[in-house]
């Protein structure tokens, strides 16, 4: 089941405040304009071979407006082998149309941006970065395709992923109740500056009620899946009802 976290964990991390680490590596800053401000604020892109963040190409700014003046980070996308946004992570905005990641791409020379690109500030020291983030997400592939060949395909994989981010919507709602784990973990995350930002709208939890009543209704699923500790949680005595 470790390595099935490894995949779910990256994208409960996607709106997480990205930590600078000794391993990252960024791109020159660039001017970017906001609509809310007058003044100037200031970007560059950023990848972290280690931590929370490992893997995964975010972008932070700072920013001097007339009323306000800060600064913030967040993760973009997590990378695949190829140093592009996974293509099996299909991210939407709030209104729920999926979003375009096929713009963004990392190389040994800098960050590709929907169309331009944007150069490391050292790309000495970001070649050691790029090596290490593409050889663990090869390696990541691998585990990732032989545990959705025991799951018994990709599809039961991504069922038992959007029940599982079902449950945590549920639970963020008050709808069912997390177990000792989750709540650990839970903590875990808030200490680490994890920031996770779950729908609960009626719409949303009516949709996840269905979602996991489904996926926990089958009786073709392989026993590999039902004997993972996700599984049990998620369809025993704590699925919403």
């Amino acid at each position: 089941m470790r390595y099935l976290t490894s995949v779910l964990f990256p994208l409960m991390l996607l709106c997480a405040p990205y930590s600078a680490m000794a391993s990252e590596t960024s791109t020159v800053d660039f001017a970017n304009p906001i609509s809310w401000c007058t003044g100037e604020r200031t970007s560059h892109y950023t990848i972290d071979d280690a931590g929370t963040g490992a893997g995964m190409l975010g972008i932070a700014s700072q920013w001097k407006c007339p009323n306000d003046t800060g600064h913030g980070s967040i993760g973009i996308c997590q990378l695949d082998q190829t140093l592009k946004c996974r293509s099996d992570i299909r991210l939407s905005d709030k209104s729920g149309h999926p979003i375009d990641m096929s713009g963004y791409a990392v190389s040994m020379q800098g960050v590709t941006a929907k169309g331009a690109f944007f150069p490391w500030t050292d790309a000495k020291a970001a070649a050691a970065v790029v090596t290490s983030i593409q050889a663990a997400a090869v390696q990541q592939a691998s585990k990732n395709s032989a545990v959705m060949k025991d799951m018994g395909g990709e599809e039961n994989f991504k069922q038992l992923f959007m029940a599982n981010m079902c449950r945590y919507a549920l639970i963020k709602a008050g709808v069912i109740q997390p177990t000792a784990k989750e709540i650990a973990e839970d903590e875990q995350n808030k200490k680490s500056g994890a920031k996770i930002s779950v729908d609960t709208s009626p719409e949303r939890l009516a949709s996840c009620k269905t979602t996991v009543q489904r996926f926990c209704g089958r009786t073709d699923l392989p026993a590999s899946v039902m004997q993972m500790d996700n599984y049990r949680v998620l369809c025993g005595e704590s699925r919403a009802n």
